[in-house]
């Protein structure tokens, strides 16, 4: 795997399509990425947020939630791919594409109440 493809900082422009509440939404800010580790740190609609994720890149590259759980996991980073992880009765299906120095990651969210598209495109600094 070519960790150094992530690690590090990237910008990231996130817009968000809820159809349950008809509205769009956008976040930018950073994300800084190491081995061990997944952190944003940003604004949506003027607000503060963060977000954190770990991070394993021993054989595959996973996000893991703060509990272990998995969200997801690739085998090669630089290939295009869809990724999914089911939370509840929510269904999270992505699409990760990795490009020298871009990364855009797509997901598409559907459950009871939950209906909606976030696209993020990250670019590195």
């Amino acid at each position: 795997m070519k960790k150094e493809l992530l690690t590090g900082k990237w910008k990231f422009n996130r817009h968000i399509t809820d159809n349950m509440i008809k509205a769009d939404r956008i976040a930018n800010g950073q994300l800084v990425i190491t081995e061990t580790s997944w952190n944003e740190k940003g604004e949506m609609d003027g607000q503060p947020f963060f977000q954190q994720y770990k991070i394993n890149m021993q054989d595959n590259f996973t996000v893991l939630f703060n509990d272990d759980k998995v969200f997801y996991s690739l085998t090669d980073i630089t290939a295009k791919q869809t990724i999914e992880h089911l939370c509840g009765s929510d269904l999270y299906q992505g699409i990760w594409e990795l490009t020298e120095n871009k990364l855009n990651l797509q997901w598409i969210v559907k459950g009871k109440t939950k209906d909606y598209i976030m696209n993020t495109q990250y670019i590195k600094n």
